[in-house]
């Protein structure tokens, strides 16, 4: 019997072998089930990573052409102010430089011209408070209108 026992005993452990190599191949397809699960999200989580990025690199690239365009109009706002500015500079010397040589010339006329001394001298009449300041002031009018010179009252 031993020999019989011997091959009930091998039997017995292959029929257990057997159980557990079915037991294992049940884990190994429910692993393998897993891993290809896995795989698939992993697979989606890459494409979904890439689609992040290439908007990440759209917005990036929108910001940056906003913030240039935001800075080349501020660069030419700038510039354009500079030269309104110097512009108006430059304007409001000329006119200074025009009523000093207006100033000038009008000195220059005044000087010598009999014409304007007899209004000057008029007006300072006036100023000093001459009881015909009214009639003085017609007169005056009445001198630049016709051109002729006042002889004073």
């Amino acid at each position: 019997m031993s020999g019989n026992q011997q091959v009930l005993d091998l039997l017995s452990t292959i029929e257990k072998l057997k159980n557990n190599l079915l037991s294992h191949q049940s884990v190994v397809t429910n692993n393998t089930d897993l891993l290809k699960k896995q795989d698939t999200e992993i697979r989606y989580m890459r494409e979904r990573l890439k689609r992040l990025n290439w908007h990440l690199r759209e917005s990036r690239d929108l910001c940056q052409r906003k913030s240039d365009r935001a800075k080349n109009h501020e660069e030419a706002c700038s510039k354009r102010d500079q030269n309104l500015n110097e512009t108006i500079n430059k304007c409001n010397t000329r006119i200074a430089d025009l009523d000093r040589e207006k100033q000038a010339l009008i000195l220059e006329c005044m000087q010598g011209n009999e014409v304007f001394e007899e209004l000057h001298r008029m007006v300072n009449t006036a100023e000093a408070g001459d009881g015909a300041q009214c009639a003085d002031n017609e007169a005056i009018l009445r001198f630049l209108a016709a051109g002729e010179k006042i002889s004073g009252r």
